[in-house]
């Protein structure tokens, strides 16, 4: 049910009416709800199915981003719970597609990963609250932006502008030179 629930969302958000009454900001908000059960799904589903939901979020993220004027700030700051439930459902989403990535070496998960660190670097530049809003799926966060930046760094290729991006995502207060430190073995 939520898969035809995703695929319909998917096709209407083609329509700059529809997206525009998405976010009501009310307990009945579509994006709320959307994120909700896909956050349920991204817990319990994998393989397959799991590939399905994270591609069709995805789709449907990134159309709202790219294809309508201010679709951005409809995601980040709508004034809604959906602003922080998409940072959330963002990160489950990519840690659970990097989890997979790493058991099937799949080119095309990869690009939908990448897909989603870009969706989340540009979150993380549009919306003040982004530190707070990920703090529930911290756990998952560091994990993503740890495990995605040692494989990009393995793969060949150039992934130079996605490296970068990670690092812009690494928003802990740590200082450099405290993790240089810790990599030098005692002499």
């Amino acid at each position: 049910m939520v898969l035809c629930a995703l695929h319909l969302i998917s096709t209407l958000v083609q329509y700059n009416k529809v997206v525009s009454s998405l976010c009501i900001c009310t307990e009945g908000c579509v994006l709320l709800n959307m994120y909700q059960a896909c956050t349920d799904l991204i817990e319990t589903e994998t393989g397959e199915s799991m590939l399905v939901i994270g591609k069709l979020v995805l789709e449907i993220l990134l159309s709202i981003q790219n294809v309508h004027k201010g679709g951005i700030v409809l995601l980040c700051e709508a004034g809604c719970n959906c602003s922080i439930k998409v940072v959330q459902t963002v990160v489950l989403l990519v840690h659970k597609l990097l989890n997979i990535y790493e058991n099937s070496q799949n080119q095309s998960i990869l690009d939908d990963i990448i897909k989603g660190l870009q969706l989340l670097h540009i979150m993380s530049q549009k919306q003040n609250n982004f530190a707070e809003n990920h703090f529930h799926v911290e756990h998952q966060y560091v994990q993503f932006v740890c495990g995605l930046l040692k494989v990009l760094k393995d793969l060949p290729g150039n992934y130079e502008s996605e490296i970068m991006a990670i690092g812009d995502l690494w928003d802990f207060n740590q200082d450099d030179s405290e993790i240089q430190e810790s990599d030098e073995e005692p002499g």
